[in-house]
Protein backbone atom coordinates (compact mmCIF):
# COMPACT_ATOMS: atom_id res chain seq x y z
CA UNK A 1 0.00 0.00 0.00
CA UNK A 2 1.60 3.27 -0.89
CA UNK A 3 2.11 6.16 1.59
CA UNK A 4 -0.03 8.65 -0.54
CA UNK A 5 -2.58 6.27 -0.28
CA UNK A 6 -2.31 5.81 3.77
CA UNK A 7 -2.34 9.63 4.02
CA UNK A 8 -5.22 9.82 2.24
CA UNK A 9 -7.25 7.08 3.60
CA UNK A 10 -5.94 7.63 7.48
CA UNK A 11 -6.61 11.49 6.95
CA UNK A 12 -9.90 11.59 5.78
CA UNK A 13 -10.72 8.91 8.95
CA UNK A 14 -8.89 11.19 10.95
CA UNK A 15 -11.28 13.99 9.69
CA UNK A 16 -14.50 12.03 10.37
CA UNK A 17 -13.38 12.03 13.85
CA UNK A 18 -12.44 15.16 14.62
CA UNK A 19 -16.07 16.27 12.60
CA UNK A 20 -17.91 14.47 14.33
CA UNK A 21 -16.23 15.22 18.06
CA UNK A 22 -15.92 18.83 16.81
CA UNK A 23 -19.37 19.14 15.55
CA UNK A 24 -21.09 17.92 18.58
CA UNK A 25 -19.18 20.41 20.58
CA UNK A 26 -20.16 22.98 17.96
CA UNK A 27 -23.84 22.06 18.62
CA UNK A 28 -23.64 21.86 21.71
CA UNK A 29 -22.02 25.59 22.36
CA UNK A 30 -25.17 26.77 19.84
CA UNK A 31 -27.86 25.21 21.83
CA UNK A 32 -26.48 26.88 24.44
CA UNK A 33 -26.11 29.87 23.03
CA UNK A 34 -29.59 29.88 21.29
CA UNK A 35 -31.28 29.04 24.59
CA UNK A 36 -29.65 30.10 27.57
CA UNK A 37 -27.93 33.63 26.12
CA UNK A 38 -24.60 35.10 25.57
CA UNK A 39 -23.46 35.34 28.98
CA UNK A 40 -23.81 31.94 29.43
CA UNK A 41 -22.01 31.21 26.75
CA UNK A 42 -19.20 33.50 28.05
CA UNK A 43 -19.34 31.60 31.43
CA UNK A 44 -19.49 28.13 29.39
CA UNK A 45 -16.20 29.00 27.36
CA UNK A 46 -14.10 30.11 30.56
CA UNK A 47 -15.24 26.78 32.02
CA UNK A 48 -13.64 25.33 28.96
CA UNK A 49 -10.90 27.23 28.71
CA UNK A 50 -9.59 26.03 31.93
CA UNK A 51 -10.33 22.43 30.73
CA UNK A 52 -8.17 23.15 27.53
CA UNK A 53 -5.00 24.36 28.70
CA UNK A 54 -5.39 21.66 31.85
CA UNK A 55 -5.67 18.99 29.43
CA UNK A 56 -1.75 20.33 27.48
CA UNK A 57 -0.71 19.89 31.11
CA UNK A 58 -2.01 16.66 32.28
CA UNK A 59 -1.13 15.12 28.39
CA UNK A 60 2.22 16.44 28.91
CA UNK A 61 3.16 15.05 25.16
CA UNK A 62 2.76 11.56 26.09
CA UNK A 63 0.99 10.61 22.91
CA UNK A 64 2.95 12.14 21.02
CA UNK A 65 6.11 10.59 21.99
CA UNK A 66 5.02 7.60 22.20
CA UNK A 67 3.86 8.22 18.31
CA UNK A 68 7.25 9.19 17.11
CA UNK A 69 9.38 6.59 18.68
CA UNK A 70 7.06 3.46 18.35
CA UNK A 71 6.67 4.70 14.30
CA UNK A 72 10.23 3.70 13.88
CA UNK A 73 9.51 0.05 16.08
CA UNK A 74 6.09 -1.15 16.51
CA UNK A 75 7.47 -3.42 18.63
CA UNK A 76 7.54 -1.01 21.68
CA UNK A 77 3.49 -0.12 21.27
CA UNK A 78 2.79 -2.26 24.37
CA UNK A 79 5.89 -1.07 26.23
CA UNK A 80 4.83 2.29 25.79
CA UNK A 81 1.44 1.93 26.40
CA UNK A 82 1.65 0.39 29.32
CA UNK A 83 4.07 2.75 31.05
CA UNK A 84 2.21 5.71 29.61
CA UNK A 85 -1.29 4.88 30.80
CA UNK A 86 -0.19 4.84 34.25
CA UNK A 87 1.79 8.10 33.98
CA UNK A 88 -1.19 9.78 32.34
CA UNK A 89 -3.58 8.73 35.13
CA UNK A 90 -1.15 10.06 37.73
CA UNK A 91 -0.95 13.06 35.67
CA UNK A 92 -4.31 14.24 34.96
CA UNK A 93 -5.58 13.57 38.66
CA UNK A 94 -2.59 15.81 40.03
CA UNK A 95 -3.47 18.65 37.08
CA UNK A 96 -7.22 18.61 38.21
CA UNK A 97 -6.34 19.17 41.91
CA UNK A 98 -4.37 21.71 41.02
CA UNK A 99 -7.20 23.65 38.61
CA UNK A 100 -9.60 22.56 41.67
CA UNK A 101 -7.75 24.62 44.33
CA UNK A 102 -7.12 27.54 41.21
CA UNK A 103 -11.40 27.47 40.94
CA UNK A 104 -11.97 28.05 44.53
CA UNK A 105 -9.41 31.87 44.34
CA UNK A 106 -10.36 33.09 40.90
CA UNK A 107 -12.96 35.85 41.35
CA UNK A 108 -15.54 34.23 39.39
CA UNK A 109 -18.99 33.97 40.03
CA UNK A 110 -20.51 30.58 41.74
CA UNK A 111 -21.82 29.13 38.56
CA UNK A 112 -18.56 29.44 36.42
CA UNK A 113 -16.43 28.45 38.73
CA UNK A 114 -18.56 25.33 39.10
CA UNK A 115 -18.22 24.62 35.32
CA UNK A 116 -14.06 25.06 35.67
CA UNK A 117 -14.64 22.13 38.37
CA UNK A 118 -16.50 19.85 36.22
CA UNK A 119 -15.10 20.29 33.12
CA UNK A 120 -11.48 20.13 34.44
CA UNK A 121 -12.74 16.17 35.99
CA UNK A 122 -12.81 15.15 32.16
CA UNK A 123 -9.02 16.32 32.06
CA UNK A 124 -8.67 12.61 33.78
CA UNK A 125 -11.00 10.41 31.38
CA UNK A 126 -9.64 12.86 28.02
CA UNK A 127 -5.90 12.71 28.67
CA UNK A 128 -6.45 8.72 28.87
CA UNK A 129 -8.48 8.51 25.88
CA UNK A 130 -5.47 10.54 23.82
CA UNK A 131 -2.40 7.28 24.77
CA UNK A 132 -5.35 5.09 23.57
CA UNK A 133 -5.82 6.66 20.64
CA UNK A 134 -2.41 7.19 20.05
CA UNK A 135 -2.27 3.48 19.67
CA UNK A 136 -4.60 3.62 16.43
CA UNK A 137 -2.85 6.19 15.30
CA UNK A 138 0.69 4.78 15.23
CA UNK A 139 -0.81 1.19 13.65
CA UNK A 140 -2.64 3.29 11.55
CA UNK A 141 -5.90 2.33 12.44
CA UNK A 142 -8.09 5.47 12.49
CA UNK A 143 -11.20 3.94 11.71
CA UNK A 144 -11.70 2.95 15.13
CA UNK A 145 -10.98 6.48 16.40
CA UNK A 146 -13.77 8.33 13.84
CA UNK A 147 -16.30 5.33 14.53
CA UNK A 148 -16.58 5.11 18.33
CA UNK A 149 -16.19 9.17 18.20
CA UNK A 150 -19.00 9.46 15.90
CA UNK A 151 -21.30 7.31 17.86
CA UNK A 152 -21.04 8.82 21.24
CA UNK A 153 -20.73 12.37 19.91
CA UNK A 154 -24.15 11.78 18.52
CA UNK A 155 -25.63 10.40 22.16
CA UNK A 156 -23.54 13.48 23.35
CA UNK A 157 -25.87 15.86 21.38
CA UNK A 158 -29.15 13.81 22.13
CA UNK A 159 -28.75 13.97 25.97
CA UNK A 160 -27.62 17.49 25.96
CA UNK A 161 -30.60 18.76 23.51
CA UNK A 162 -33.27 16.50 26.31
CA UNK A 163 -31.19 18.40 29.32
CA UNK A 164 -31.86 21.71 27.51
CA UNK A 165 -35.88 20.91 26.89
CA UNK A 166 -35.93 19.89 30.22
CA UNK A 167 -34.93 23.24 30.95
CA UNK A 168 -31.33 22.42 32.59
CA UNK A 169 -28.60 24.63 33.32
CA UNK A 170 -24.83 25.02 32.30
CA UNK A 171 -24.06 22.89 35.38
CA UNK A 172 -26.31 20.12 33.79
CA UNK A 173 -24.89 19.93 30.48
CA UNK A 174 -21.10 20.20 31.97
CA UNK A 175 -22.09 16.64 34.01
CA UNK A 176 -23.50 15.08 30.33
CA UNK A 177 -20.56 16.36 28.62
CA UNK A 178 -17.88 15.07 31.76
CA UNK A 179 -19.98 11.95 32.00
CA UNK A 180 -20.10 11.03 28.42
CA UNK A 181 -15.93 11.30 28.51
CA UNK A 182 -15.93 8.94 31.14
CA UNK A 183 -17.23 6.61 28.55
CA UNK A 184 -15.67 7.35 25.70
CA UNK A 185 -12.40 6.42 28.20
CA UNK A 186 -13.73 3.35 29.20
CA UNK A 187 -14.70 2.23 25.78
CA UNK A 188 -10.89 3.06 24.50
CA UNK A 189 -9.13 1.46 26.79
CA UNK A 190 -10.73 -1.77 26.20
CA UNK A 191 -10.27 -1.60 22.56
CA UNK A 192 -6.83 -0.88 22.98
CA UNK A 193 -6.06 -4.04 25.39
CA UNK A 194 -7.86 -6.07 22.61
CA UNK A 195 -6.10 -4.69 19.71
CA UNK A 196 -2.29 -4.76 21.49
CA UNK A 197 -0.73 -8.11 21.24
CA UNK A 198 -0.66 -10.33 24.68
CA UNK A 199 3.18 -10.55 25.27
CA UNK A 200 2.33 -9.22 28.89
CA UNK A 201 3.23 -6.01 30.68
CA UNK A 202 5.38 -5.20 33.48
CA UNK A 203 5.68 -1.50 35.06
CA UNK A 204 9.28 0.02 34.57
CA UNK A 205 9.51 3.09 36.34
CA UNK A 206 12.90 4.08 35.48
CA UNK A 207 11.28 4.06 31.51
CA UNK A 208 8.19 6.02 32.38
CA UNK A 209 10.96 8.80 34.17
CA UNK A 210 12.85 8.32 30.67
CA UNK A 211 9.88 9.39 28.97
CA UNK A 212 9.06 12.33 30.76
CA UNK A 213 12.29 14.22 30.52
CA UNK A 214 12.20 12.93 26.94
CA UNK A 215 9.04 14.55 25.94
CA UNK A 216 9.19 17.89 28.02
CA UNK A 217 10.24 19.73 24.75
CA UNK A 218 6.63 18.57 23.65
CA UNK A 219 4.71 18.85 26.63
CA UNK A 220 6.15 22.93 26.38
CA UNK A 221 4.80 22.81 22.89
CA UNK A 222 1.55 21.70 23.74
CA UNK A 223 0.62 23.63 26.74
CA UNK A 224 2.17 26.98 25.21
CA UNK A 225 -0.40 25.85 22.40
CA UNK A 226 -3.21 25.74 24.40
CA UNK A 227 -2.16 28.97 26.33
CA UNK A 228 -1.59 30.79 23.24
CA UNK A 229 -5.22 29.63 21.56
CA UNK A 230 -6.93 30.42 24.69
CA UNK A 231 -4.83 33.12 26.42
CA UNK A 232 -7.06 36.00 25.01
CA UNK A 233 -9.97 34.12 26.49
CA UNK A 234 -8.83 33.76 29.92
CA UNK A 235 -7.53 37.47 30.01
CA UNK A 236 -10.72 39.14 28.68
CA UNK A 237 -12.82 37.04 31.26
CA UNK A 238 -10.32 39.27 33.93
CA UNK A 239 -10.95 42.65 32.28
CA UNK A 240 -13.82 42.49 30.19
CA UNK A 241 -17.73 40.44 31.32
CA UNK A 242 -19.07 37.14 29.98
CA UNK A 243 -20.87 39.03 27.13
CA UNK A 244 -17.37 40.36 24.93
CA UNK A 245 -16.41 36.63 25.98
CA UNK A 246 -19.41 35.25 24.74
CA UNK A 247 -19.02 37.32 21.05
CA UNK A 248 -15.40 36.25 21.25
CA UNK A 249 -15.71 32.08 21.74
CA UNK A 250 -18.84 32.66 19.48
CA UNK A 251 -16.41 33.51 16.53
CA UNK A 252 -13.42 31.87 17.83
CA UNK A 253 -15.94 28.51 17.64
CA UNK A 254 -16.68 28.55 14.26
CA UNK A 255 -13.07 29.23 13.68
CA UNK A 256 -12.07 26.32 15.73
CA UNK A 257 -14.09 24.23 13.40
CA UNK A 258 -12.13 24.72 10.42
CA UNK A 259 -8.97 23.90 12.72
CA UNK A 260 -10.08 20.61 12.43
CA UNK A 261 -8.71 20.09 9.14
CA UNK A 262 -5.03 20.73 9.43
CA UNK A 263 -5.61 19.41 12.83
CA UNK A 264 -6.36 15.61 11.52
CA UNK A 265 -3.84 15.91 8.92
CA UNK A 266 -1.21 16.85 11.31
CA UNK A 267 -2.29 13.99 13.60
CA UNK A 268 -1.82 11.38 10.27
CA UNK A 269 1.32 12.75 8.78
CA UNK A 270 2.81 12.74 12.09
CA UNK A 271 4.23 8.83 12.45
CA UNK A 272 4.49 8.85 8.56
CA UNK A 273 7.04 11.87 8.95
CA UNK A 274 8.71 10.13 11.87
CA UNK A 275 9.29 6.92 9.66
CA UNK A 276 10.22 8.71 6.61
CA UNK A 277 12.02 11.74 8.12
CA UNK A 278 15.11 9.64 9.14
CA UNK A 279 15.05 6.99 6.56
CA UNK A 280 14.56 8.37 3.71
CA UNK A 281 14.64 12.82 3.17
CA UNK A 282 14.18 13.03 0.12
CA UNK A 283 10.53 11.19 0.01
CA UNK A 284 10.01 13.80 3.38
CA UNK A 285 10.78 16.82 1.24
CA UNK A 286 8.81 15.80 -1.70
CA UNK A 287 5.60 14.87 1.12
CA UNK A 288 6.63 18.45 2.75
CA UNK A 289 6.62 20.75 -0.40
CA UNK A 290 3.50 19.19 -1.87
CA UNK A 291 2.13 19.06 1.86
CA UNK A 292 2.22 22.89 1.91
CA UNK A 293 0.77 23.58 -1.25
CA UNK A 294 -2.24 21.67 -0.91
CA UNK A 295 -2.52 23.41 2.57
CA UNK A 296 -2.61 26.78 1.45
CA UNK A 297 -4.92 26.07 -2.14
CA UNK A 298 -7.60 24.57 0.35
CA UNK A 299 -7.33 27.00 3.80
CA UNK A 300 -7.07 30.15 1.79
CA UNK A 301 -10.53 29.50 -0.03
CA UNK A 302 -12.40 28.72 3.15
CA UNK A 303 -10.66 31.94 4.91
CA UNK A 304 -11.93 33.88 1.97
CA UNK A 305 -15.38 32.25 2.22
CA UNK A 306 -15.82 32.76 5.83
CA UNK A 307 -14.53 36.26 5.63
CA UNK A 308 -17.07 37.38 2.79
CA UNK A 309 -20.08 35.42 4.12
CA UNK A 310 -19.68 36.47 8.08
CA UNK A 311 -23.01 37.93 8.69
CA UNK A 312 -25.02 35.16 7.18
CA UNK A 313 -22.73 32.38 9.23
CA UNK A 314 -23.63 33.94 12.22
CA UNK A 315 -27.28 34.71 11.73
CA UNK A 316 -27.81 30.77 10.64
CA UNK A 317 -25.58 29.74 13.48
CA UNK A 318 -26.08 31.25 16.22
CA UNK A 319 -28.83 34.46 16.18
CA UNK A 320 -29.67 38.40 16.04
CA UNK A 321 -28.03 38.75 19.35
CA UNK A 322 -24.53 37.44 18.08
CA UNK A 323 -24.26 39.68 15.48
CA UNK A 324 -21.79 41.65 16.92
CA UNK A 325 -19.72 39.13 16.68
CA UNK A 326 -19.50 39.34 13.12
CA UNK A 327 -15.98 41.36 12.48
CA UNK A 328 -14.50 39.04 15.02
CA UNK A 329 -14.94 36.23 12.59
CA UNK A 330 -14.58 38.51 9.60
CA UNK A 331 -11.00 39.19 10.48
CA UNK A 332 -10.06 36.14 12.49
CA UNK A 333 -10.64 33.78 10.19
CA UNK A 334 -7.18 34.95 8.55
CA UNK A 335 -5.40 33.15 10.94
CA UNK A 336 -6.68 29.78 10.19
CA UNK A 337 -4.08 29.46 6.45
CA UNK A 338 -1.26 30.36 8.89
CA UNK A 339 -1.79 27.95 11.64
CA UNK A 340 -2.85 24.99 9.40
CA UNK A 341 1.13 25.83 8.09
CA UNK A 342 2.33 26.35 11.44
CA UNK A 343 0.94 22.93 13.18
CA UNK A 344 2.55 21.01 9.91
CA UNK A 345 5.65 22.69 10.21
CA UNK A 346 5.98 22.16 13.81
CA UNK A 347 5.33 18.73 13.94
CA UNK A 348 8.32 18.30 11.39
CA UNK A 349 10.77 19.92 13.67
CA UNK A 350 9.47 18.19 16.56
CA UNK A 351 10.10 14.95 14.42
CA UNK A 352 13.69 16.63 14.09
CA UNK A 353 13.89 17.01 17.95
CA UNK A 354 14.04 20.45 17.16
CA UNK A 355 10.92 21.76 18.91
CA UNK A 356 13.14 24.11 21.07
CA UNK A 357 12.44 26.26 18.49
CA UNK A 358 8.01 25.74 18.39
CA UNK A 359 8.62 26.82 22.22
CA UNK A 360 10.30 29.57 21.99
CA UNK A 361 8.18 31.15 19.17
CA UNK A 362 5.00 30.35 20.64
CA UNK A 363 5.75 31.58 24.10
CA UNK A 364 6.61 35.00 22.50
CA UNK A 365 2.89 34.63 20.73
CA UNK A 366 1.83 33.89 23.60
CA UNK A 367 3.24 36.92 25.54
CA UNK A 368 2.12 39.31 23.36
CA UNK A 369 -1.48 38.02 23.07
CA UNK A 370 -1.68 38.93 26.45
CA UNK A 371 0.07 41.96 26.91
CA UNK A 372 -1.70 43.07 23.74
CA UNK A 373 -5.27 42.33 24.85
CA UNK A 374 -4.51 43.61 28.27
CA UNK A 375 -3.14 47.01 26.85
CA UNK A 376 -5.26 47.31 23.86
CA UNK A 377 -8.57 45.90 24.99
CA UNK A 378 -9.74 48.71 26.93
CA UNK A 379 -8.75 51.29 24.62
CA UNK A 380 -9.89 50.14 21.24
CA UNK A 381 -12.77 47.53 22.26
CA UNK A 382 -13.37 43.62 21.39
CA UNK A 383 -12.30 43.62 17.86
CA UNK A 384 -8.78 44.07 18.41
CA UNK A 385 -8.39 40.99 19.78
CA UNK A 386 -8.97 38.94 16.39
CA UNK A 387 -6.56 41.57 14.80
CA UNK A 388 -4.03 40.83 17.47
CA UNK A 389 -5.13 37.40 17.24
CA UNK A 390 -4.48 36.76 13.31
CA UNK A 391 -0.81 39.28 13.31
CA UNK A 392 -0.05 37.29 16.23
CA UNK A 393 -0.79 33.68 14.62
CA UNK A 394 1.28 35.16 10.89
CA UNK A 395 4.33 36.46 13.04
CA UNK A 396 5.03 33.12 14.55
CA UNK A 397 4.32 30.93 11.51
CA UNK A 398 6.22 32.90 9.42
CA UNK A 399 9.51 32.55 11.99
CA UNK A 400 8.66 28.78 12.00
CA UNK A 401 8.60 28.40 8.20
CA UNK A 402 12.26 30.11 7.63
CA UNK A 403 13.68 28.01 10.54
CA UNK A 404 12.28 24.89 8.53
CA UNK A 405 13.55 26.40 5.40
CA UNK A 406 16.91 26.81 6.76
CA UNK A 407 17.18 23.87 8.69
CA UNK A 408 15.66 20.97 6.99
CA UNK A 409 13.57 21.38 4.04
CA UNK A 410 13.46 24.68 1.54
CA UNK A 411 9.14 24.82 -0.13
CA UNK A 412 8.77 27.48 -3.09
CA UNK A 413 5.67 27.78 -2.30
CA UNK A 414 5.90 31.68 -3.38
CA UNK A 415 5.75 30.47 -6.78
CA UNK A 416 1.80 29.46 -6.67
CA UNK A 417 0.72 32.02 -4.59
CA UNK A 418 0.00 34.53 -7.52
CA UNK A 419 -2.28 31.44 -9.09
CA UNK A 420 -4.10 30.85 -5.50
CA UNK A 421 -4.12 34.80 -5.07
CA UNK A 422 -5.98 35.23 -8.80
CA UNK A 423 -8.76 32.17 -8.24
CA UNK A 424 -9.32 33.69 -4.79
CA UNK A 425 -10.37 37.01 -6.94
CA UNK A 426 -12.18 35.48 -9.13
CA UNK A 427 -14.65 33.32 -6.20
CA UNK A 428 -14.50 36.00 -4.01
CA UNK A 429 -16.91 38.28 -6.77
CA UNK A 430 -19.09 35.48 -7.30
CA UNK A 431 -19.42 34.82 -4.08
CA UNK A 432 -20.38 38.35 -2.84
CA UNK A 433 -22.97 39.12 -5.94
CA UNK A 434 -24.16 35.88 -5.22
CA UNK A 435 -25.03 35.55 -1.37
CA UNK A 436 -28.12 37.49 -1.40
CA UNK A 437 -29.53 35.45 -3.87
CA UNK A 438 -28.31 32.07 -2.16
CA UNK A 439 -25.45 31.10 0.20
CA UNK A 440 -25.30 27.65 -0.81
CA UNK A 441 -25.32 28.44 -4.18
CA UNK A 442 -22.51 30.72 -3.51
CA UNK A 443 -20.62 28.57 -1.67
CA UNK A 444 -20.84 25.85 -4.69
CA UNK A 445 -20.49 28.03 -7.83
CA UNK A 446 -17.68 29.83 -5.69
CA UNK A 447 -16.07 26.72 -5.36
CA UNK A 448 -16.17 25.40 -8.60
CA UNK A 449 -14.72 28.37 -9.92
CA UNK A 450 -11.92 28.56 -7.54
CA UNK A 451 -10.95 25.22 -8.67
CA UNK A 452 -11.41 25.93 -12.46
CA UNK A 453 -9.32 28.81 -12.81
CA UNK A 454 -6.25 27.00 -11.06
CA UNK A 455 -6.83 24.58 -13.74
CA UNK A 456 -6.57 27.04 -16.42
CA UNK A 457 -3.96 28.50 -14.23
CA UNK A 458 -1.99 24.82 -14.32
CA UNK A 459 -1.24 24.95 -10.34
CA UNK A 460 -1.40 20.99 -10.82
CA UNK A 461 1.74 19.86 -11.81
CA UNK A 462 2.92 15.90 -13.44
CA UNK A 463 3.66 15.41 -9.40
CA UNK A 464 0.34 16.07 -8.17
CA UNK A 465 -1.35 14.11 -11.09
CA UNK A 466 1.10 10.93 -10.39
CA UNK A 467 -0.43 11.58 -6.46
CA UNK A 468 -3.81 11.46 -7.34
CA UNK A 469 -3.46 8.50 -9.96
CA UNK A 470 -1.59 6.57 -7.00
CA UNK A 471 -4.42 7.28 -4.54
CA UNK A 472 -7.35 6.13 -7.49
CA UNK A 473 -5.14 3.03 -8.14
CA UNK A 474 -5.39 2.15 -4.53
CA UNK A 475 -8.92 2.70 -3.95
CA UNK A 476 -9.81 0.85 -6.68
CA UNK A 477 -7.79 -2.04 -5.54
CA UNK A 478 -9.05 -2.16 -2.37
CA UNK A 479 -12.60 -1.88 -3.49
CA UNK A 480 -11.57 -4.84 -6.00
CA UNK A 481 -11.15 -7.45 -3.26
Amino acid sequence: MSTSYRVFRNTSWAVIAKISYRISNSIIAILVSRFIGVKATGAYNVGLTYYTIGLSLAVWGFDQIMIREVAKSKDLVEKYFGNLLIMQTVFGVLTFCIILIISFLVPYPLQTRMLVRIFSLSIISESIILICQGVFLVLENVKVISVVNSILSILKVVVVFYAIFRKGDLVNIAWIVTSISLISMTIFIYLTRQYLPKRGFKPDWRFGLGVIKSSLVIFLISIIFALDSRIDIVALSFISDDYNVGLLTAALGIISFFYLFPQAFRDVIYPVLSRLHHSDPESTNKLYGLSTKYILLLTLPMAMGVSILSPEIINLIYKEAFLPAVPLLRIGIWAFPAYAIMIFNSRLLVVDYKGNFVVKALLVSSILLLLSNLLLYPVFGITVSAIIRVVSTVLVTLAIILFVSKKLYKTYFIKFIPKIFLSLVMMSVFVYILKDISLLLSIIIGAILYFSVLFLLKLFDQQDLSYWQTIYSSLKSRNGK
